[in-house]
């Protein structure tokens, strides 16, 4: 059996979402040694957080958890726990964008709030994420069957992501050039 799609696009979407990580990373070195993050990069990562991985990457994983539950009784109290990290992971990007525009107003010490903050959303996405990669994928790939992948595949939607689809969006152009390695 070849890949199923669905384990193609999430595997794609992880090495975006750690692209976008990986930039927001070196807004905590830029905050070190310039004294201050790029908050208009910062703004976008938080927007893309909040517009594309919680709508529509995690509704895709979660396909997949729920027949990994059926085929696989025994794992239910770990697929909950990655179903629980979703949900917090939605709170924690809401928090991180009203946590930087409070930053951004004044409230606290800047550098230091803003690498803490970031920091500690860096650590729990990329947790989650090997999680994800190293454990249950692997495990959805030797339990669920050619018919459980075609049902999975035919219920994802297909969304154009604002940040690396054919066109960026506007508050994303920034963004796509620094990812792409244009500034």
């Amino acid at each position: 059996m070849s890949l199923p799609e669905v384990f193609r696009i999430l595997r794609g979407e992880h090495a975006k979402i750690s692209r976008v990580l990986a930039v927001l990373e070196s807004q905590i070195e830029a905050a070190k040694h310039e004294g201050r993050p790029d908050f208009e990069i910062v703004d976008a990562i938080a927007k893309y957080f909040g517009q594309y991985p919680d709508r529509y990457h995690h509704p895709k994983e979660e396909l997949v958890l729920a027949k990994l539950k059926e085929r696989v009784p025994d794992l239910v109290p770990e697929l909950e726990v990655v179903e629980a990290e979703h949900k917090e992971i939605a709170e924690r990007t809401t928090s991180f964008a009203e946590s930087i525009a409070a930053i951004r107003s004044g409230a606290g010490d800047e550098t230091e709030d803003f690498k803490n903050l970031a920091r500690a959303f860096i650590d729990f996405e990329r947790a989650h994420m090997i999680r994800e990669d190293r454990h249950l994928m692997p495990l959805a790939l030797e339990a669920l069957t050619e018919a459980d992948w075609q049902e999975i595949d035919a219920e994802i939607s297909s969304v154009d992501d604002p940040l690396f689809g054919p066109e960026a969006e506007a508050p994303f152009n920034a963004l796509r050039i620094l990812i792409m390695g244009g500034r």
